[in-house]
């Protein structure tokens, strides 16, 4: 719907509303009717006050090699033909239903890219250095609330950071029964636990996806 403003988008389905409110017509899965829409597209009111326009991808989100986070649609495959393959469909699919593509924010087959905080680069996965550094960087929190916030930050990047279970445990003893609003006397030695929990973040480790070929072994932490 590129050809209507924001304010006549609003206004449209302002107009929506009221008429439904008074039964001038209904919704088709309200009266038990089921409809394919081409291209369904709809305003979200935001707490704000304001609204976005959401439009589905129609039969695109059935692919399970399709996953939206955010604004972003991602598209894989295990092999480079099964990776083509998955790619046509979501083309054919995004054409049949009216929505197109911006080559500027379209990239294909790229060697290193960033999802939600983690960096998969050839056959390998890391932590992005902008998450890191702020664990890394961070003050020492005031709040068992801070403090459960910097521990379950910490723990999203477990896979990476080695012996990450010890290194948190003394801090996770020291909140344990306490309240969110309570206040944290930090002593000495639970300041240098937090520190050292924070320099060894330095220390964290790359995963490397394995191939079909790969002998694994199984460890605990």
């Amino acid at each position: 719907m590129p050809q209507y403003s924001k304010n006549n988008l609003v206004e449209l389905q302002n107009k929506f509303d009221e008429l439904e409110c008074k039964g001038v017509f209904r919704k088709p899965e309200d009266v038990g009717i089921s409809v394919e829409y081409i291209n369904p597209s709809f305003l979200v009111k935001k707490a704000s006050g304001g609204f976005r326009l959401v439009t589905a991808f129609a039969d695109v989100g059935r692919y399970s090699c399709v996953a939206k986070l955010a604004d972003d649609l991602f598209c894989g495959g295990n092999t480079p033909e099964e990776l083509l393959y998955n790619w046509e469909c979501v083309l054919q699919s995004l054409q049949k239903s009216g929505i197109y593509l911006s080559p500027s924010k379209t990239v294909i087959c790229p060697k290193s890219i960033t999802i939600v905080g983690w960096i998969w680069s050839q056959g390998s996965i890391s932590a992005s250095t902008h998450r890191v550094a702020t664990l890394a960087s961070c003050p020492v929190p005031d709040t068992v609330r801070g403090l459960r916030s910097f521990i379950g930050a910490y723990k999203i990047l477990s896979r990476v950071i080695p012996n990450c279970s010890n290194l948190i445990a003394p801090l996770e003893e020291k909140i344990s029964g306490m309240k969110s609003a309570d206040k944290i006397i930090w002593s000495d030695m639970l300041r240098e636990h937090f520190e050292f929990a924070q320099k060894s973040l330095s220390s964290r480790k790359a995963i490397t996806l394995p191939k079909c070929s790969d002998q694994l072994w199984i460890v605990t932490d």
